[in-house]
């Protein structure tokens, strides 16, 4: 497996990587209405312009397997939030569900980890969905859960809990 960093040729395989993985993280938790309705094709859109736009603050890297197909892919940057400010953000990280448990989660955690303390930040924050077993993953990495909030997906609420790790070079 390789991490490297994304370029725009790589928006098409990032984007079948987020719908998928979204489909199979989100099963149950979000309607499957609202996962089958996802499309590869608007999220293409998207990780292209998120590409060509990518600024320096920002990390986003995809993992290949042997073959040079991507299975994944980290984002970060500086936090959104405005509760929590003056600290980085793990925007995403999704990988298909056939190379989850390999390890490669905790090798993005890390790759985006280290990317941001390069940037000057020494604390990550991410947002996971309640319910999502990503909870328990972040929480093995040394994330500590430090606040919540109510979100919308498809017109459902759901709670997004946030967790936090306090020293990026710990990771």
């Amino acid at each position: 497996m390789n991490i490297r960093s994304a370029e725009v040729k790589d928006a098409a395989n990032i984007a079948r990587v987020h719908v998928e993985s979204w489909r199979t993280t989100y099963q149950g938790l979000v309607s499957d209405e609202y996962l089958s309705g996802l499309s590869i094709e608007s999220r293409h859109n998207l990780w292209a312009h998120a590409i060509e736009q990518l600024t320096p603050d920002k990390c986003l890297l995809v993992v290949e397997d042997s073959d040079g197909l991507v299975v994944g892919f980290a984002m970060g940057g500086p936090s959104r939030s405005e509760e929590y400010t003056d600290r980085a953000e793990l925007y995403a990280l999704y990988l298909l569900q056939q190379v989850q448990g390999q390890g490669l989660g905790r090798q993005l955690v890390q790759a985006i980890a280290s990317c941001m303390h390069g940037d000057g930040f020494n604390s990550m924050l991410v947002w996971v969905l309640k319910g999502n077993d990503a909870l328990h993953f972040y929480r093995r990495t040394g994330a500590e859960v430090i606040g919540d909030t109510e979100i919308e997906i498809g017109g459902e609420r759901h709670t997004e809990i946030a967790l936090q790790w306090n020293d990026l070079k710990a990771i």
